[in-house]
C-alpha cells in the first residue's frame, strides 16, 4: 500500500500575512532610500557650491580682493553650467543656486569674521523692476531654498560649506557683530536678585553696567520666557533716569552715525502701563517727549559725542531719534501684549539695496522705512544705552522703560536683510515667539 502525502499549497490568510509583511518592510525601507537619494543629493550640491565659493575667492585675488558686484556675478564666475544645476532641483533650473547681496563688491579684508560670512546658498531670485535686483541673488531669506530634507547647503568667504537651518540652533553668522546680551548667560542668580552688569558675549567687551541704587537696577527672572523655559532680564524704572543700562566705556570699536550699524532686541512689555495707556496700545508717531512714557514696550538706544561728565547727548530710540533741532518719531503697525516676547529692531544706513536708510521693523517685518538726509551729521556713535532716552548735556532723562529683555544685538557695519531674517530665525526658535 503507498504511503503518499499530497503536497499542501499556502493558504489565503497565510499569503495576506506575507504580502502585508512585504508592505510593512517597503514603507519602512522606502523612506530611509528616500532619505539616502536625498543625501546623495546634498553631497552633490555641497561639492558645486565650494567650487563655487572657490571661483569667487579666486575671482577676489585677481581683482584687489574684491568680491564679484551682485549685477554681474554669475557672468564674471563662467563656471560651467552643470555645476549650476542641483540634482534635486534636476535640470530644468540652469541656476539654482543665490550669491549673498551682502559681500557684493565688499573687499576680503572688510570681513572680520569670514567664518560667519555667506558667500553663497541653495535658492533661486528672479530680477524684478522696482528696487534694481538681479537674477540669482540673494537679498532676503525669502530667496533661499531649504530643498535639503528643510535645510539649505551654503559657502562662506573663508572657503567652508556648511548646511543650515532658516530657523538656526544657533547664531547663524559673527560677521560684524559687536555686542550679544543674553539672559541665559547668567548663573548661579536667583528668580529677582538684582543685576549690576550684563557681560558682552560678542567677544568685543561692550559689556552694559547699571550704577542706579539697589530696587530700581534690572532683575534677573526666571522662567518668563519660551513658555516658562528660560529667563529674562526685567528693566522696572520707576523713576526717569535710572535702572537702565549702558556701557562703561566707548563702543567696540568706534563707528559714527554715518557707518551702517543694525540693532536688535528681544522684548515684551510687563504689566505697567503709561498714564492713559492699556496694555498691548499701538505705540503712536511722537514729535516730542511729553506725558507719562514710563513703560509700554520701549527701548532705547542713544549715543553721545562726548565722553566728559556731562556730555553732549543726542538721543536715538528704535522709534525715533532726536538731533539737536528736531526731533523724528516713528511708529509700530503691531500691539505689544504683556508678556508676549518679539523682536524689535532699528537699523541707519544698512547693507541693503534700498540705499541709505533708517528703517524700524517688528518680527522682521519693516514697519518704517525713511530716506535719511542730512540731520544726523558727523557725530561720533562711541556710547549708548539701553532703557532709556537722554538729551541734553545737564542730562535730561525720559522714557524709562519697564519690559523684560532675553537678548540684545547690535552689528556694525549693518547686516543685509537676508542675515537680518537669519538672525531673527535665530532668535524666533531660541525665544519661542
Amino acid at each position: 500500500m503507498r504511503n503518499g502525502s499530497k503536497s499542501r499549497g499556502f493558504t489565503l490568510i497565510e499569503l495576506l500575512v506575507v504580502i502585508a509583511i512585504i508592505a510593512i518592510l517597503a514603507a519602512i525601507l522606502f523612506p530611509v532610500f528616500a532619505k539616502a537619494r536625498e543625501k546623495a543629493r546634498q553631497s552633490s550640491c555641497l561639492n558645486n557650491q565650494r567650487q563655487i565659493a572657490v571661483a569667487i575667492l579666486m575671482y577676489a585675488q585677481d581683482h584687489d580682493e574684491t568680491c564679484p558686484d551682485h549685477a554681474d556675478v554669475w557672468v564674471q564666475l563662467g563656471v560651467d553650467r552643470n555645476i549650476l544645476m542641483c540634482p534635486t532641483k534636476g535640470k530644468k533650473v540652469a541656476n539654482a543656486y543665490v550669491y549673498a547681496y551682502g559681500v557684493s563688491s565688499v573687499t576680503l579684508g572688510e570681513l572680520s569674521d569670514p567664518s560667519g560670512t555667506l558667500l553663497t546658498m541653495d535658492g533661486q531670485h528672479a530680477a524684478t523692476t522696482s528696487p534694481v535686483t538681479y537674477d540669482n541673488v540673494a537679498y532676503t531669506v525669502d530667496d533661499l531654498d531649504a530643498r535639503h530634507s528643510n535645510k539649505f547647503v551654503c559657502t562662506f568667504a573663508d572657503g567652508h560649506v556648511d548646511i543650515m537651518s532658516i530657523t538656526p540652533d544657533k547664531l547663524p553668522m559673527r560677521r560684524n557683530l559687536v555686542m550679544q546680551l543674553k539672559a541665559d548667560d547668567f548663573t548661579g542668580l536667583s528668580n529677582g536678585d538684582e543685576i549690576t552688569t550684563w557681560k558682552d558675549a560678542s567677544g568685543k567687551g561692550n559689556h552694559m553696567m547699571c550704577a542706579s541704587a539697589a530696587g530700581t537696577r534690572p532683575q534677573y527672572m526666571v522662567g518668563v520666557a519660551k513658555n516658562g523655559a528660560m529667563p529674562a532680564i526685567r528693566l522696572r524704572a520707576d523713576v526717569a533716569g535710572t535702572g537702565y543700562l549702558q556701557p562703561a566705556s566707548t563702543l567696540n570699536p568706534r563707528t559714527s552715525i554715518d557707518n551702517s550699524w543694525t540693532f536688535l532686541a528681544v522684548h515684551a512689555p510687563i504689566s505697567s502701563t503709561p498714564t492713559g495707556w492699556a496694555d498691548g496700545a499701538v505705540l503712536q508717531n511722537w514729535t516730542t517727549p511729553t506725558g507719562d512714557w514710563t513703560s509700554g514696550g520701549h527701548l532705547v538706544l542713544y549715543y553721545v559725542s562726548g565722553l566728559s561728565a556731562a556730555p553732549t547727548v543726542v538721543a536715538n530710540t528704535m522709534w525715533g531719534y532726536k538731533t539737536s533741532s528736531s526731533c523724528y518719531g516713528t511708529a509700530t503697525s503691531g500691539t505689544f501684549g504683556v508678556g508676549l516676547f518679539h523682536m524689535y529692531g532699528y537699523e541707519v544706513n544698512p547693507t541693503t539695496y534700498l540705499g541709505i536708510v533708517e528703517r524700524v521693523f517688528t518680527d522682521d517685518q519693516i514697519v518704517y522705512t525713511r530716506t535719511l538726509s542730512q540731520e544726523y551729521g558727523d557725530y561720533p556713535f562711541d556710547r549708548y544705552a539701553i532703557g532709556i532716552r537722554i538729551e541734553g548735556s545737564a542730562p535730561t532723562y525720559y522714557q524709562p522703560m519697564k519690559g523684560d529683555l532675553t537678548e540684545v544685538l547690535m552689528f556694525t557695519p549693518g547686516i543685509s536683510d537676508l542675515e537680518r531674517g537669519l538672525v531673527y530665525g535665530y532668535l524666533k526658535k531660541k525665544w519661542g515667539m
